[in-house]
């Protein structure tokens, strides 16, 4: 359980943070034009849900998973091999 709360809590942290820090920074009630959608006026929580689960964010948001899993399974892999090493290696316990 403690291994799956360490997987899953952190990513969606940072993603939430970083979709908080440019909300906070970039919202001036205008969301801006992609491609063919012109710039339009909208709410803070269109503009927060179009940087969060738009079809252009979510790529960003998922590379941030992957990176955080990839570091994290090796971090937890790395601390499990030294703990094994050094628990047959000490000859005392």
């Amino acid at each position: 359980m403690l291994m799956l709360v360490i997987l899953v809590i952190p990513p969606l942290l940072i993603s939430g943070g970083l979709v908080a820090i440019i909300v906070w920074n970039d919202y001036n009630g205008i969301c801006p034009g992609i491609m063919d959608i012109p710039p339009y006026e909208c709410t803070m929580w269109e503009f927060a849900a179009r940087n969060s689960i738009s079809p252009f964010a979510l790529p960003v948001h998922f590379l941030i998973w992957i990176a955080y899993e990839f570091f994290a399974i090796t971090l937890m892999a790395a601390l499990f091999i030294v703990r094994k090493k050094s628990q047959t290696s000490d000859p005392a316990t």
